[in-house]
């Protein structure tokens, strides 16, 4: 069990420098190609929306291949998709970087089940433990992928940024290695062919409705504000140094709490680390629209990184409370693509919000979705004490 989660936290790890370097990078890359201001953020969305075509056909197909090759398929696209990438990038072609960013999205759709995975490999009562310590593998994203952004910026023999995503395409390739590693086992045919439960029956389930709402609110969250940083730091004259240093302990805060996420879930239980975390997003949009200035945006980013954390961990923990083992591929592939529809639509809006309104407007939009956030905690604390009782 333990070199499992560590061969995952290892490739989660792997994949989100790759996802650091796109999300540091991207719009600015776009803004450079892209033929108006407001088209900057295009790419991260064909990004996302690659992830959310791709992630029920991969799920589906982990079914069929088992978690180990599907793992190292994705891993040959993600090479595939930085390859496309660059070349985007180098030739100056904004079509062509949409394509690759798109082919990538594929590459994080496939890893998007690492966290699941683990979930497979621990007993049910340390399975946010398992969870926690495989996204974790994030916090090393924090430094390496901010690192590698500073240090591709201006690579000799490519224009700005475009070594950036021939890093992405070295991270992918290691984690076919990492993948290959794994040990476990590929599923039988019988297996596959048990299908269980009707999808339309899981998915109306209370705690199912409940996690996805708040994983994939979360994540619409911290997107929008995430994807509209890079451009909002630099319409305030902060230098590229300056952006790599905020977007790294924004991550830092996605993905420190990881490894005590898990004992949280045990000691305050999911409405408590859920609530926590949605009061941590409403505490980053406050501070962005009451006050400004580099510190300011430190803390909200911090905060916005915890909370997400927080919502992400607990909702895929209590997701798992919803569906039994042959039920697993289709729940965790409409999960993913919930989450991922909401990442692309906060990936395209982020752009235009920022270019035409600003930066007040884009934490402004965010409050709704932690409105929600808050709803469907107070949903599962209701449903928990009815259930004491």
């Amino acid at each position: 069990m333990r070199r499992n989660i560590a061969l995952l936290a290892v490739c989660q790890a792997l994949l989100l420098t790759g996802g650091v370097l796109l999300a540091s990078t991207a719009a600015l890359v776009g803004a450079r190609l892209a033929p108006s201001a407001t088209l900057a953020t295009v790419p991260l969305f064909a990004f996302n929306l690659g992830v959310m075509v791709a992630v029920v056909p991969a799920s589906m197909l982990m079914k069929r291949i088992g978690r180990r090759w599907g793992f190292a398929l994705g891993g040959a696209i993600g090479v595939a998709g930085a390859i496309t990438s660059t070349a985007g990038a180098t030739r100056s072609s904004f079509e062509l970087f949409c394509a690759g960013m798109a082919v990538l999205g594929a590459y994080m759709a496939i890893g998007s089940f690492y966290r699941f995975a683990a979930a497979e490999a621990a007993t049910p009562e340390y399975r946010g433990h398992a969870i926690g310590w495989v996204v974790g593998g994030g916090l090393v994203a924090a430094f390496s992928g901010t690192w590698l952004s500073v240090v591709t910026q201006h690579a000799s023999g490519f224009p700005e940024f475009g070594a950036s995503y021939v890093a992405v395409g070295a991270t992918a390739a290691l984690t076919i290695i990492a993948a290959l590693l794994l040990d476990v086992r590929t599923p039988t045919a019988e297996e596959c062919a048990r299908c269980g439960r009707p999808l339309f029956e899981i998915a109306r389930q209370p705690d199912y409705v409940i996690a996805a709402t708040v994983a994939a609110l979360g994540y619409f969250v911290m997107t929008l504000v995430m994807n509209a940083t890079p451009l909002a730091a630099h319409s305030m004259a902060y230098g590229f140094g300056t952006t790599a240093l905020l977007i790294r302990w924004h991550v830092v805060a996605m993905f420190a709490p990881s490894f005590f996420t898990g004992p949280l879930i045990r000691r305050l239980g999911l409405t408590g680390v859920l609530g926590t975390g949605g009061g941590l997003m409403a505490t980053s949009i406050v501070v962005n629209l009451v006050a400004s200035g580099q510190l300011a945006m430190w803390i909200a980013l911090v905060a916005l990184g915890l909370g997400w954390n927080l919502l992400y961990v607990g909702g895929t923990t209590l997701l798992t409370h919803a569906y039994v083992e042959e039920e697993r591929s289709k729940s965790e592939g409409l999960n993913e693509f919930v989450v991922y529809a909401m990442i692309s639509l906060a990936s395209f809006g982020a752009g235009e919000l920022q270019a035409r309104w600003g930066w007040p407007a884009v934490n402004a939009s965010a409050a709704v979705p932690v409105m929600l956030i808050a709803a469907a905690v107070v949903w599962l604390g209701v449903r928990q004490r009815s259930a004491q009782r």
